[in-house]
Order: C-alpha cells, then sequence, then structure tokens
C-alpha cells in the first residue's frame, strides 16, 4: 500500500534562543509531539489526516498535524533507512491523505513560523532537508518573511520559483531576508508524496551567505545518464562525494580544479549524488547505466 507516514511541516527542537539566534534540532522534544510548542508557531492549514508507515507503529500516527518530532530509534521498529543529519530526531511533515479518494488529489499546506524577530535587523536561516522517499514525488516547500503578523496570509515568498523540491539525500539551504522581516516561515506544500524531514535549523542576524539555489545554479554535471566518467563544472568547493540511494559515501576527494571528472565505471547501475561542499553544499542527482 501506498506510504503510510504520519510527518509534515517542517523543523525544529529548540536547543537555543537568544536576541540574535535561534537554533533547533529537535533533541530536546518529546518523541512524537505535534507541532511542538516552545518556540515556533505550527499552523496546519489543509486539516487533513496523515499517511502512516505500514508495518513502522509511532505514537500519533495518522494524526491530523503540521509537523511531528520523530525519533528514528523509538519507533516500532526503528526506521534504520533514515539517519538524521544530527542525533536521532528530526522533524517531519508527513503527507495529508487525499481528500478524493477516487483521484488521489492531496496537498499540504503546513507551516512553522519563527517567533518574533527585530525588525531592525538583516536575518538568514539555514537548515537541512529531505524526502524519505521520491518514489512519489519530491517533497516541496516554501520560504517566507512577514514585516507585520504572523498570520499566513501576510508571508512574502522568496524561494526560487513557485516552490523547492527536495531529493532523498540530506541537503543544505541558506536563506536571507531583509530589513523589516519581522518573522520567518517554512511552509511545507508537498502534493501527494510522502514525508519531508528536517533537522538542524539556525536563524542569526546578518545576511548570511545568500541563496543556496544560487551556488547550485553554477554547477553542473555532464553526461547524465553516465557510463564511466562523469565531468563536474563547479567553482568555489573544496570537497565533492558520491552518495547513494541509501545515503552512503561510495566516492570522496578534494577538489582542486574548476573542471574535473569522476571515473563512475565501477558503480553499480543506479541513481547517485554529488555532493559538492565548501562556503555552500550543493547536490546533484545522476544516473549510473
Amino acid at each position: 500500500m501506498k506510504k503510510i507516514f504520519t510527518i509534515l511541516s517542517m523543523f525544529f527542537a529548540v536547543a537555543a534562543m537568544n536576541a540574535q539566534t535561534i537554533t533547533d534540532d529537535f533533541e530536546s522534544y518529546a518523541d512524537f509531539t505535534m507541532n511542538p510548542t516552545g518556540v515556533w508557531t505550527f499552523v496546519d492549514v489543509d486539516q487533513r489526516p496523515t499517511y502512516g508507515i505500514t508495518d513502522v507503529t509511532f505514537t500519533n500516527s495518522y494524526d491530523t498535524m503540521a509537523a511531528i518530532v520523530f525519533n528514528v530509534t523509538t519507533c516500532s521498529p526503528a526506521l534504520t533507512s533514515i539517519v538524521p543529519q544530527s542525533g536521532d530526531k528530526v522533524l517531519a511533515f508527513f503527507n495529508a491523505v487525499p481528500y478524493d479518494e477516487d483521484n488521489f488529489v492531496s496537498y499540504n499546506d503546513d507551516w512553522m513560523i519563527s517567533p518574533a524577530l527585530s525588525e531592525t535587523e538583516t536575518y538568514s536561516i539555514n537548515f537541512w532537508a529531505r524526502s524519505y522517499v521520491t518514489n512519489y514525488g519530491m517533497e516541496r516547500f516554501k520560504v517566507g518573511y512577514s514585516t507585520t503578523t504572523n498570520d499566513v496570509s501576510a508571508f512574502t515568498f522568496i524561494q526560487t520559483g513557485n516552490y523547492v523540491e527536495v531529493d532523498s539525500i540530506w541537503t543544505e539551504f541558506t536563506y536571507s531576508f531583509p530589513v523589516g522581516a519581522k518573522y520567518i516561515a517554512l511552509n511545507c506544500v508537498s502534493q501527494d508524496a510522502f514525508i519531508l524531514f528536517l533537522d538542524d535549523v539556525t536563524i542569526q542576524t546578518g545576511g548570511g551567505v545568500g541563496i543556496n539555489e544560487a551556488a547550485s545554479n553554477k554547477v553542473s554535471i555532464y553526461p547524465n545518464p553516465v557510463n564511466d566518467v562523469l565531468n563536474v563544472n563547479a567553482a568555489g568547493f573544496d570537497k565533492v562525494e558520491i552518495v547513494n540511494f541509501l545515503g552512503q559515501v561510495v566516492y570522496s576527494n578534494q577538489v582542486t580544479a574548476t573542471d574535473f571528472q569522476i571515473n563512475t565505471a565501477d558503480l553499480t547501475a543506479g541513481v547517485y549524488f554529488v555532493r559538492l561542499s565548501g562556503d555552500n553544499t550543493v547536490t546533484k542527482k545522476f544516473v549510473k547505466e
């Protein structure tokens, strides 16, 4: 049967908060807490029950929620296929059960909103995200800010395009906001997919490095699909890795040039990811034939 999970919205686990910085790795919340209170405001606009995970049980599975604090080690059985970016817990946005069962019409509209920030500062947000699987499509999110209230209608979105799609490997995202941004929000808008995971969220003063999407647009890999040699064109990175579909690193090397090649002849056929790290982290998917 198609997915049976129960997480939605986005991310947190209050680790620290002060006038300058908010950090959350979700480790401090009780396992399987829905819409955890403390720092963030969660809003479940779609108001739909959520998918669960076949043959995996955990508290609040299938319930209506924006997001849930998911401990991969304490569900039954432990979900060993997921390794959090750090610790044992992630924030999960389970997809909404279709409201039109005949046509499988379903959407998520789940929000995680920051507390009020200083309107005289610039801020940036940094977080890690991934789809659980992409069999049903990639998970989607939007990032926005409000200069007035934390009502969902007050937010202006800043991501490139209508939404960002997330692959099934942990990927780092960074966005900057102008002076006057009073609230920052992440909005899960997945379309009948499965589960969006988030981890290690930080909001801090300063513009940061901008939007990671800009760095991603400067990276190219070819040919794709590939047989024996993958060409990479990327500037401003120190390390390159190839990660398989299970999240295992199967190749790692230092980057010493803008244009370089990776020998892929010994890789088993399947889906892989090139992960480049430096000032930003960028991942690109490719297929080995």
